[in-house]
């Protein structure tokens, strides 16, 4: 994805993140360790976060951010 054509509101993409964390949950679960490319779409969906630049972009960094700490200190 381009981070120009990006067209979809924060929220959409909070619910990406979402997704995106509790399928690394579920593989740390199971093979007790995250899969690469989950945490490269992670990434990539907080970078689209960044771009929207939006007034929640704040807070929901802030979510990311200490969820992406937690997953770090399993």
């Amino acid at each position: 994805g381009d981070a120009n054509t990006t067209g979809q509101q924060p929220w959409a993409l909070v619910e990406d993140a979402a997704r995106l964390l509790d399928m690394i949950i579920d593989q740390i679960e199971t093979d007790g360790k995250p899969d690469p490319a989950s945490i490269h779409s992670l990434q990539q969906v907080r970078i689209q976060l960044t771009n929207e630049g939006n007034a929640a972009q704040h807070d929901i960094d802030t979510v990311l951010a200490v969820e992406a700490e937690r997953l770090r200190s399993w």
